[in-house]
């Protein structure tokens, strides 16, 4: 079955399909027809673990179409199309091809079962356009018509990051070229398709290189730009994004206006400051649903002086006049891809308007998780420090350095909580977070405290 009872994982039933068959991949266990398992660690990419895990465990090679059911939680349903033509006979004893009326209800009931033979029928299920037989196929067309290359300069390998009916991470294997991304975003609520278009015409140089685009599918496919930072991690390329960060951030600051148009967050410290009062109040809230004794809830007394910490935080960004600037929400270093020359960055799903340092905060934070980076990190904080002193006087710098963790923490802090408003389905999950970055907030203020009085 290749499932594991651990909570750091997530457990799936398989659902096999060909599109030129009306049978499912099921385990015989006596005269019952079980559907296979597979867990995957919580927290990893869930199709590409997902794809991985069939070619080595069954021998196939598939294309997630959808995930059903509970995630991460429960056993979810995860609905592959199988590809190369697969047999359905010469399996060993316990493994057959069945109809999907054998696979009894308690393996697959409800919306599960409805979706599955949904597209057995029609060949899509009608929860998107990714949900369906054949769309892989059909944007290898796509893209080979757009960017006008041979089909048969595509080779088989299909590596699938992401998946489900209404989104697509692909890398498509090329002969002798560079591979091509496919990404796709279909939900109306996410502006990562609008934002990232716009950014690839204002910003060109500091994004991968989109060849073509299509509106129904918010989809988009971009050359490859090079290996992610953690692969290619080191001295020089860390130096080298940590230049590049900052010269995007400078060429954004005439777009802020048209970046917020297009979708982009607005966390500037005016709206930062005018929503302390409300982020208070639901940090108050998440404190009075805590459980826990092994940590002390922060009470009014001690709220009210986090709010006024922070009021005073803004006050003193508000002093330096940093002028408001693209910020990266998910600066991970995956999401920053390392070339032969340069490096640009991706994935703006979180993108948003403010206070630039924070994106550098976050960076650098991530860097100096490790034990590598130690004796290098202040050669960074020298780099970007530099960048901006074209624009930035060298107090004001160091001031918004300062600033910068406390600033970072805020802004998540708030993220949480508009998070919270949109989504309050997830309250219990997100009460648990908020509880914790309202203590890293703490932190953040008492290192503050602790620096200005030093330097005092």
């Amino acid at each position: 079955m290749y499932a594991i009872e651990n909570p750091l994982y997530d457990r799936y039933r398989l659902v096999f399909l060909s599109s030129s068959r009306r049978r499912v991949f099921a385990e015989k266990l006596g005269h019952r027809y079980l559907l296979p398992r597979l867990s995957v660690p919580r927290w990893t990419r869930a199709a590409e673990q997902v794809q991985k895990a069939i070619e080595s465990n069954w021998g196939f090679r598939g294309i997630v179409l959808d995930f059903l059911g509970e995630e991460p939680g429960g056993e979810g349903v995860v609905i592959v199309e199988l590809r190369d033509g697969v047999q359905m006979c010469a399996l060993p004893a316990l493994q057959s091809w069945a109809a999907l009326s054998d696979i009894p209800r308690d393996e697959l009931a409800g919306v599960e079962r409805d979706a599955v033979e949904t597209l057995l029928e029609d060949g899509q299920t009608g929860r998107g356009p990714f949900s369906r037989f054949g769309w892989i196929e059909y944007a290898q067309w796509w893209i080979g018509d757009e960017f006008g290359i041979d089909r048969q300069s595509l080779t088989s390998e299909i590596h699938q990051l992401n998946a489900g009916a209404n989104h697509a991470l692909v890398r498509f294997g090329r002969k002798a070229e560079p591979p091509l991304w496919f990404k796709a975003v279909v939900d109306p609520s996410d502006r990562e398709f609008d934002i990232t278009k716009s950014l690839a015409s204002l910003v060109s140089e500091y994004l991968p290189r989109i060849v073509a685009s299509r509106e129904d599918w918010k989809a988009w496919c971009m050359e490859d730009a090079g290996r992610p930072l953690e692969e290619s991690f080191g001295i020089d390329s860390c130096s080298r994004t940590v230049h590049r960060l900052a010269e995007l951030q400078i060429a954004s600051i005439d777009q802020a206006h048209s970046l917020l148009a297009i979708g982009c967050r607005d966390f500037r410290h005016t709206v930062l400051r005018a929503r302390i009062p409300r982020m208070m109040e639901l940090v108050q809230e998440a404190m009075g649903h805590q459980s826990s004794r092994f940590v002390p809830r922060f009470g009014a007394s001690r709220l009210r002086r986090l709010s006024a910490r922070l009021e005073e935080a803004c006050v003193a960004l508000a002093k330096l006049n940093i002028p408001d600037a693209l910020m990266h929400g998910d600066i991970s270093l995956d999401n920053i891809l390392v070339g032969s020359q340069d490096c640009v960055f991706t994935d703006w799903a979180q993108a948003s308007i403010g206070n630039p340092f924070v994106t550098f905060q976050r960076l650098y934070a991530r860097i100096a998780q490790d034990l590598r980076a130690q004796s290098w990190l202040p050669r960074l904080v020298d780099t970007y420090r530099t960048s901006w002193q074209p624009i930035l006087s060298e107090a004001r710098i160091n001031r918004a350095l300062d600033l910068g963790q406390t600033a970072a923490a805020a802004v998540d802090l708030l993220n949480q909580c508009e998070r919270l408003r949109q989504n309050p389905v997830h309250e219990f999950q997100t009460h648990s977070v908020l509880r914790a970055m309202a203590r890293e907030l703490d932190r953040a203020l008492d290192a503050l405290e602790l620096n200005q009085s030093r330097c005092a």
